[in-house]
Formats: C-alpha cells, sequence, structure tokens
C-alpha cells in the first residue's frame, strides 16, 4: 500500500511540474516581475537588506510611502532575496522554485483528500488540480509565488490541525498560519477554513474542548499580524487607486469578471488572458438588467454547494 501511495504521490508531482517546464526558458523579466523583482534594488544588496525588507511594505519597497497599493509580504520577498543569493538574477531558477511550490501543493491536496475519499478518487481529483488551465499566472508569473506558498502553508497547517491536535502540531500549524499570512494576506481566511472544515467533515463546532484552543492561538496571530501590519503599512487597508464610481458597481462586475475570467477559463482552458488592465470587462451598471445575471449565477452555484 505505501508503495501505490508513493508511487501516486510520484504521478502527481510530475504532472504538476510536467506542464510547466516551458517557463524554465523564459528569457528575462516580464509584466510585475520586471519591477518587482529585477527592478527591486533590496534584492541586490544580499542579506544587509532583510531588516528593511520586514519592515516595508511589499510595493512601497519598490515604489515607496506612496505606492498604490499596500501589502505586507516579507516571506514572499526572502524567497525573492533567497534566489538571489543562490543563483543571481538568472530568471530559470524562480521559475523552477514556483514549479516546485506548486508540486507540492499538489501533493498536500492529494494528503489531504486521501482523508476523505478512496486512493482511485483521491488521485483523480489531485491529478485534475494539477493540471487546471487557472493555475498558469499563478505559476508562470515569478510575482505569483504568493499564491503558490499561501496553497502549501495552508494546505500543510489543515493537515495538522484538523481535529484533534497536539500541542507541537499546533505550534507547528500556527507557524505555517503566520508564514502563509507573512506571504500573502488572504491567508487570513484560513481559521474560518478549517472551522468549516471541523464542522462539515468531523462535526466539531470551534467551542469545542480540543478545538478552542486550536482557533484561539489562529485568532491571536491573525491578530498579531493586522498588529503589525498596521505598524508597517502607511495605509493598513488601501487596495488601489478608486476604480468604480461606488460599491455596487464594483460588486457587479466583479461578479462578472469573475465568471469570464476565472470560473469560465478554469473549467475549459480558453479565454485565459494575462492582461487583466481595465476594461478588460465593461463596468456592470445597476440600472441595467442583465448587469445582475452574474450575481444571480453564483448565488445559484453557492445554493448548489450548500
Amino acid at each position: 500500500m505505501n508503495s501505490v501511495r508513493k508511487s501516486a504521490l510520484a504521478l502527481v508531482a510530475a504532472a504538476a511540474a510536467g506542464v510547466y517546464l516551458m517557463t524554465l526558458w523564459t528569457q528575462g523579466f516580464i509584466r510585475d516581475d520586471r519591477w518587482l523583482i529585477a527592478g527591486n534594488r533590496l534584492l541586490h544588496q544580499g542579506l544587509s537588506s532583510v531588516p528593511h525588507i520586514l519592515t516595508s511594505g511589499y510595493v512601497e519597497m519598490v515604489m515607496g510611502s506612496q505606492a498604490p497599493i499596500q501589502e505586507y509580504r516579507p516571506l514572499l520577498t526572502i524567497t525573492y532575496l533567497l534566489n538571489f543569493l543562490t543563483t543571481g538574477a538568472a530568471p530559470w531558477p524562480m521559475h523552477a522554485a514556483n514549479i516546485l511550490l506548486h508540486a507540492v501543493a499538489c501533493c498536500l491536496l492529494l494528503a489531504a483528500l486521501r482523508r476523505r475519499m478512496t486512493e482511485a478518487s483521491a488521485l483523480a481529483a489531485a491529478l485534475l488540480f494539477a493540471v487546471m488551465p487557472v493555475h498558469t499566472e499563478t505559476v508562470s508569473y515569478i510575482t505569483s509565488r504568493s499564491e503558490l506558498l499561501v496553497a502549501v502553508c495552508v494546505l500543510e497547517a489543515w493537515l495538522l490541525l484538523e481535529q484533534e491536535a497536539s500541542s507541537r502540531r499546533l505550534v507547528e500549524g500556527a507557524a505555517l498560519f503566520c508564514a502563509g499570512l507573512l506571504s500573502k494576506e488572504h491567508a487570513i481566511v484560513f481559521p474560518a477554513f478549517l472551522a468549516l472544515s471541523d464542522w462539515t467533515f468531523h462535526g466539531l463546532a470551534p467551542w469545542r474542548s480540543g478545538r478552542l484552543r486550536v482557533h484561539v492561538t489562529l485568532a491571536a496571530c491573525a491578530a498579531a499580524y493586522l498588529m503589525i501590519r498596521g505598524l508597517v503599512l502607511s495605509h493598513p487597508i488601501h487596495g488601489g487607486a478608486p476604480y468604480f464610481p461606488d460599491r455596487t458597481t464594483a460588486w457587479l462586475t466583479f461578479s462578472r469578471f469573475a465568471l469570464a475570467r476565472y470560473l469560465w477559463p478554469s473549467l475549459s482552458g480558453a479565454g485565459l488572458c494575462a492582461d487583466f488592465s481595465r476594461p478588460l470587462v465593461p463596468d456592470a451598471r445597476p440600472e441595467v438588467w442583465s448587469a445582475w445575471l452574474a450575481p444571480a449565477a453564483w448565488a445559484a452555484l453557492g445554493a448548489a454547494a450548500a
């Protein structure tokens, strides 16, 4: 049985890596990789830049305090620095690191699925996940390593912390959650995900004895992260330029965008786009009835999932 499981892991890792091997031949840096990595002077300064990286915003360290996007991702930037320290500014080792992280994430997903499915079903699902077209931007852009780091951290933390977690597993899981937060801010939803997982798969409430300490620990980690983010960033909750005239228009447009540019490409492989500049999808105005079709479709999908 162990040999079968090892073969399944090898197959998933090979599939995850195989579909992105061509990125190793990428020449130079493109789009965000050009200015956030190649143009980041801190990465050329070696280990002496680590204190500055830890106390600067992800975009602020390149564009200064008036950067239009305020993000705190020091662990992500340190992985770029490690690339510079070991292999210099060559792009292919950075792409190789992304491929490796994607393969690890897929193997961790296989491990999580094995707890809920038969071996054959878990393998089929992990293989499908490994080669889904929606991962193209995440693996191919070096700066999208943030998504891969969060995936690895959150999946491993999930494996460690679900059901009954020992003190050692709690410490390791909390450390992985913190690492995810320091790679990209959307890792902060993990405690809610874990609570839903406990409830759905094991019938465990977050306040139950044995689970409460897990959720209190994760809440403390999230609070500490938000406090540090508030101290480091000049605008801790600033998300960029105000593109939309009102929140309703933004909500309707994002609903349409997610259907057309995320859900459909992820399922079909058609319509993939590397440039999300506005106005890729025209604004959805509240007074136009067709603008409400996309949120209605998402509501229907949510109801079906529930």
